[in-house]
């Protein structure tokens, strides 16, 4: 129903509903781990796409990973500009992915940092009153753990991954 109101909205110039209804269809389509879905809603959108507000932006450059499309994702990573906790920390973890995706010279390093600042953001989440403690709690061991593999399979370092792990335990 709600992709056919957007197609509606569209028809009828009502460029502004549009984007609010697209933007409500990518929350709904991240929840539901649907990847081709978000990235269907945005080309439905053209060039007006780029109107969409940060937090569907993030939510494109999710999709754009999942299916591999690194370039594409790292277009709407740029144009994200989170403001809540969690979302900052994913954005730094969506970073870090491109980075090792990306195989530059630096890029053990760089996802390394980029893991750390999700790590860091996760942290301060756990006692801001406006962010569930569960929520941000879950979402630090999932960056910690993340952290964990860098260091075991980027750096190659097994007693630092293990220490890593054993802080998860």
């Amino acid at each position: 129903i709600r992709e056919r109101r957007l197609e509606h909205l569209l028809g009828a110039d009502l460029m502004m509903y549009a984007l609010e209804e697209a933007t409500t269809l990518c929350l709904l389509y991240r929840e539901e781990d649907r990847p081709f879905d978000v990235v269907k809603i945005a080309e439905r959108l053209g060039p007006l796409n780029v109107n969409l507000p940060s937090s569907a932006r993030l939510r494109l450059a999710w999709a754009y990973l999942q299916l591999g499309k690194i370039a594409q994702a790292k277009f709407w990573l740029q144009r994200s500009l989170p403001d809540s906790p969690l979302e900052i920390a994913w954005k730094h973890g969506m970073q870090a992915e491109l980075y090792k995706s990306e195989g530059t010279q630096n890029a053990k390093e760089d996802s390394l940092s980029e893991i750390d600042k999700a790590i860091k953001v996760c942290l301060g989440a756990t006692v801001d009153p406006k962010v569930s403690l569960d929520l941000a709690q879950r979402r630090l061991r999932a960056y910690r753990q993340d952290r964990a593999r860098i260091i075991q399979y980027l750096f190659y370092e097994k007693k630092r991954a293990v220490a890593e792990y054993e802080k998860l335990v």
